[in-house]
């Protein structure tokens, strides 16, 4: 990693996810590339290679300003106030519309076996363990474009 990455990450704040080999972490980066011109995804500062598994290393976008919440605290909000009802269903909407055009675009259709569970079953990247359970298959409806922060909403 060079000495301007290493800047950068003690002047922003990052995160690193560990992952067990140098062909997932380079399978990890590529799909991260291909997603961040589609949706917002924290910048992929770099990897780091240890002897037993490689770092991939993240955008913090809680230190960096770009979030403030997460998706269960909107919850929580529009649980206890529903004048923040329109704020989650917004915030909803608007991951279904990002992940299904994402998916029309880059995406094929293969069964679940196949695919790659490691962000729900693989805690060891955060120090809380997992943050939600693992996802079971579900049909979602057509979600419709969205403003995150309408007007007097955020």
């Amino acid at each position: 990693m060079s000495a301007k990455v290493r800047q950068s990450m003690a002047t922003t704040g990052v995160f690193h996810k560990p992952v067990a080999t140098r062909e997932q972490a380079e399978n990890e980066a590529k799909g991260c590339a291909r997603l961040a011109s589609r949706i917002a995804v924290p910048a992929l500062h770099g990897q780091i290679a240890l002897p037993d598994r490689q770092l991939l290393v993240y955008e913090d976008v809680f230190a960096t300003g770009r979030c403030e919440l997460l998706m269960g605290d909107v919850i929580a909000l529009a649980d206890r106030d529903p004048a923040a009802q329109l704020r989650l269903d917004r915030l909803v909407d608007g991951v279904c519309a990002d992940l299904q055009a994402a998916a029309e675009e880059t995406g094929k259709s293969v069964p679940l076996a196949e695919c790659v569970p490691d962000l729900y079953l693989d805690p060891s990247w955060q120090p809380t363990g997992p943050l939600v359970p693992a996802p079971r298959p579900a049909t979602y409806p057509a979600p419709h474009r969205y403003d995150p922060y309408p007007p007097g909403i955020g």
